[in-house]
């Protein structure tokens, strides 16, 4: 049998006056909202599937960190096997009806606000992301680190655009702006959004696996986290080298890092 040595850093950076990220552990997750930084960590038996997310809310100071909140809060609310989805269609229903809670708590609130999400069912049997946003998820396997989310962003979609066609604007690329164009806030009546689910993959002894907020893959490149990733040593050594990390390089968003390694199971 495996285990999961899960860690998770959820820090305020150094330049924003709130922590408007949160995490989702398992049912643990950024309560305190006057706490801005938080470290968990834990071990899980794979026999029992754990849920994992990151959560990077919009919307400025109080409503960004209300909208994260909101819905980390609202996983901790529902029954376990409402979140352990089964296949693409559920992922995508979960995060559906995250997306209407957001919206009863706009109206509820009437604040303009919004959040990123990435999840990671995780488990024995297999491994699986869904995502709306540019939060990411990634897989580190056999010293290879692969992004298994989509970047729900302009920029991403117009150069898919011009791949897609072979039409190129340079002057286009240049002005692209890393606008969302999807997240969690966005009401029916505008559009229905379409989270992006990844492939399930199964779970070898020696996976990693990141979630993460776009305050590091902002500061830190791909190349720099495998590096990371790669080096001996316990898996909160690396979840805290990777917020260092983002934080040298200076720490301009705040910082959620979830990492999950897979280990054996000793006796």
């Amino acid at each position: 049998m495996k285990q999961f040595q899960i860690c998770v850093e959820n820090h305020i950076g150094k330049i924003r006056e709130e922590n408007e990220d949160n995490f989702y552990c398992g049912g643990v997750y950024r309560d305190d909202l006057s706490r801005q930084n938080m470290t968990y960590r834990t071990a899980c038996a794979s026999e029992e599937p754990i849920l994992l997310g990151v959560f990077d809310g919009m919307g400025g100071l109080r409503d960004g960190s209300t909208a994260s909140h909101m819905t980390a809060q609202y996983l901790s609310s529902m029954e376990p096997e409402r979140l352990l989805w089964q296949g693409e269609e559920e992922a995508a229903g979960l995060m559906e009806r995250l997306n209407k809670n957001m919206c009863w708590g706009i109206d509820l609130f009437s604040r303009n606000m919004g959040t990123t999400a990435v999840l990671l069912r995780l488990g024995e049997t297999g491994a699986q992301f869904c995502n709306v946003g540019d939060s990411r998820g990634y897989l580190f396997r056999d010293g290879v680190l692969r992004q298994l989310t989509v970047d729900h962003t302009e920029e991403r979609a117009i150069r898919e655009f011009c791949e897609s066609t072979g039409v190129s604007s340079p002057e286009r690329m240049k002005t692209m702006h890393h606008t969302l164009t999807q997240h969690l806030g966005i009401p029916e009546s505008e559009f229905l959004i379409e989270p992006s689910v990844s492939e399930a993959t199964d779970v070898r002894v020696g996976d990693c696996f990141l979630l993460c907020s776009d305050g590091l893959t902002n500061m830190v490149p791909d190349d720099r986290i495998r590096e990371i990733l790669m080096t001996e040593g316990k898996p909160e050594d690396k979840a805290k080298t990777l917020l260092d990390d983002a934080l040298s390089a200076g720490g301009r968003d705040n910082i959620t890092i979830v990492l999950a390694e897979v280990q054996e199971m000793k006796p």
